[in-house]
């Protein structure tokens, strides 16, 4: 699953906030976490941001300052009818104020018009993990990984890659695939745990070969049995 951060880089939310990501990623290895990492100050860089949060199956947004660039972001995701969550630093928000002066509001909340969305509220790092853990464990469980839009399709075009040329490197499916390579890698991982294809080799040097299954009897003949990819 590829799941898209907006969040304020100037300030941080909170210390050691993309540590916390980190630690989740390395607990839910089916999670790619992928932070835009730039200002939107042209056309191109608005037209690169969109394309991260196309190809993201779950948006995550964080409210904290109300940073323009990341109201911006959270609009083109809802345009898009992402699945979206609302993350708010609490205790940044009472010593600002933001949303109080803001929505004439006692306590940090959405406005009418995103009072749909989930509103993920924390404090600290612990707590932001705490319940990032739990907000994926909910995705894992509520969402079929086949309906998952873009990271279904870099599986289906990976294992098409490697049926015509196995045997290549990383950086090789990443150049055919035209997708960065954080997605391919995640894609490559899920495929190597469902058994649909093997490595030879080891770090830079690794090899990836698409698994052929075997044949199956059927009624007197014999024929390649085609597994779907999951």
């Amino acid at each position: 699953m590829f799941v898209f951060v907006g969040c304020s880089y100037s300030p941080w939310p909170i210390g050691g906030y993309r540590d916390a990501f980190r630690e989740v990623a390395k607990i839910q290895n089916t999670l790619t976490f992928e932070f835009a990492d730039v200002r939107i100050e042209d056309t191109w860089i608005l037209d690169k941001v969109r394309r991260h949060i196309e190809r993201c199956d779950v948006g995550l947004f964080d409210l904290t300052y109300l940073n323009p660039n990341v109201l911006l972001e959270l609009g083109i995701a809802l345009g898009m009818k992402k699945r979206t969550h609302i993350f708010i630093n609490a205790a940044a928000d009472e010593r600002s104020g933001f949303f109080s002066r803001i929505f004439s509001s006692k306590r940090p909340d959405l406005p009418v018009n995103l009072q749909g969305l989930e509103l993920v509220q924390y404090s600290t790092k612990s707590e932001l993990v705490r319940k990032l853990l739990k907000l994926c464990e909910s995705l894992g469980n509520s969402i079929d990984s086949r309906t998952f839009n873009h990271s279904y399709r870099v599986r289906q075009a990976i294992m098409q890659i490697l049926q015509q040329d196995s045997g290549l490197r990383i950086t090789e499916i990443e150049s055919k695939s035209g997708e960065t390579i954080e997605f391919v890698r995640s894609a490559l991982q899920r495929l190597r745990r469902e058994g649909l294809i093997r490595t030879e080799g080891r770090a830079s040097g690794t090899r990836y070969y698409a698994v052929t299954p075997p044949p199956r009897e059927t009624e007197g003949t014999s024929g390649p049995e085609h597994r779907p990819i999951p």
